[in-house]
Order: structure tokens, then sequence, then C-alpha cells
């Protein structure tokens, strides 16, 4: 989900299969380590409901309260503003509006949510996870609703970029993007063979061996190669891009899906431990 990621290389680059074999669960659980996690979810969950704790900015590598531009702004339809981002008691929430927002020249029909920890939390290696309602119509997820991890300090793709979940042509999809050995973008990516409306979980290990994704605690993807070992930092964004457009109908899977700016993205019991 990154500006010239999604353009350029992502939906658009090179895309290798991969999945692997493994435990349904991404690690066995002792009791002390139980307690440990639940108190990461307690601690990292409350950065939901108080964002004075510092550890999110609401919009795309902007300054607080500033509206920015997407992160591909060749063909997303939204400015990340503020006021779509809501720190509630029940988690985050993310809402798109068209209402016209001009940045850096450029005017965009809609207004939309996003949060990012760069410059606040960022981290080599570990599991992520996440419990996110993913809005859907007559069974296809609506709009661009993503949750992914991309290098701080921000040097892409260089530093690489991971997306847990993306919401792209209607359905869940997972990827991974790197710097090739000829310095352009490569990627490993896929669609996941279920479909994911409404509460789910999903989460990544991200090893130095070995990046798994997992959907509902179930593998669904596993990576082995490539892998990258810049610190990330976590994002959720909620983007808009027009299917009839003309390179969302020549390449689908780089876009999201239908528009509905009644759907709203939630976010809770975010998770980030080595």
């Amino acid at each position: 989900m990154l500006g010239l990621r999604r353009c350029v290389t992502g939906r658009r680059g090179l895309h290798r299969s991969a999945s692997g074999r493994g435990d349904s669960r991404p690690g066995r659980w002792h009791a002390h380590a139980a307690g440990i996690v639940l108190l990461a979810l307690v601690l990292l969950s409350a950065t939901f409901t108080n964002p004075g704790q510092a550890r999110w900015t609401p919009n795309w590598l902007g300054t607080a309260g500033q509206v920015t531009h997407p992160p591909n702004p060749s063909y997303e339809l939204e400015a990340f503003d503020p006021a779509r981002v809501a720190f509630t008691p029940g988690g985050l929430q993310l809402s798109i509006r068209k209402n016209p927002a001009t940045v850096a020249g450029k005017t965009y029909p809609y207004r939309s949510g996003a949060v990012t920890g760069y410059r606040k939390q960022a981290q080599v290696f570990g599991y992520f996870s996440a419990r996110v309602f993913v809005p859907c119509a007559n069974g296809k997820i609506v709009n661009w609703p993503a949750f992914w991890l991309i290098g701080n300090p921000y040097k892409w793709p260089a530093s690489g970029e991971i997306d847990v979940l993306e919401g792209l042509n209607g359905r869940a999809w997972w990827h991974f993007h790197y710097r090739g050995a000829t310095g352009t973008v490569a990627s490993y990516g896929g669609r996941a063979a279920r479909r994911y409306c409404g509460w789910h979980t999903f989460a990544l290990s991200w090893r130095r061996h070995a990046i798994k994704w997992f959907y509902d605690h179930a593998l669904v993807a596993k990576v082995t190669k490539h892998i990258t070992s810049s610190p990330m930092f976590p994002v959720f964004s909620y983007s808009v891009t027009n299917p009839r457009e003309t390179m969302c109908v020549r390449y689908p899977n780089v876009c999201g899906g239908q528009i509905d700016t009644n759907a709203v993205m939630r976010v809770t019991r975010f998770i980030a431990r080595r």
C-alpha cells in the first residue's frame, strides 16, 4: 500500500505465488508466554483509544492534524484526513467521505482514514496481529482496506514492505515486496482462497529465515527467500480507487473494490511483539 509501491511494484510487479506447510498456529503457547501476550494485547489495544500515547499518526507520513496525499497519488482517489480516523473504546475506525481535498496542487475527490507508526513504533522481525472488520457488499470487499508494514525510515523498496492483508479487486491478498538484484522491485504475493468479510484475525510472523501469513490462525502463505532486515512500522489504511479507471480495468488486482462511502473499516486487538 505505498506510494510508488502499489503502482510500480506490487500490483504490477513480479508476483510469485508462495505457500508453505506448517502448524496451523504461529507458535506453541506456554502459560508465561500467554501472560506476556495478554499484557501486550492490553497495552497496544489501548493505543487505539488514547492517541495521546503518541503511538500513531492519523495520515500518511505527515505531521499531526495534516491532510496528506495517499501512498499512490497517480491513481488513488483519497486524501488521508485525520478527521476520518476515530480512536474509540471499541478500537480504531477508518471511514470515507466524498469531500474534495487539495494536497500539493492535486485535488482528491474523497477523504479517508489511515494511521501509521512512522518514527513512533518500528522493529526488526516479530509477530504482528490484528482483529479487522473487513467491509464487504455482496460477498466482495469494498474500497481498499489494508494492514501492512513498511520500512522505517521510509526508503522503499530497499527497506521492504509486507502486506498482511489487502482488499484488492474484492478479495483478500497478501504480499512481500523487496528490492531485486537489478535494483527494481520484486514481489511475492497471492490471493487467499477463502473470502474474508466481517471480523477476522490477520497475523504475520516475520523472522530471519521465513515470513508466514496467518488468517484466522490458519497458515495461508510462506516466503523463505529475499527476506529484508530493516525496521518496519505498522500501517492501517483505507484507500479508494475507481474500478472503471483505465489502469484498474487493465490490472484489476492492483486496485481496491467497489467504492462504498458508507462502509467503515474497524480494527482492534493489535499486537506487535518480538
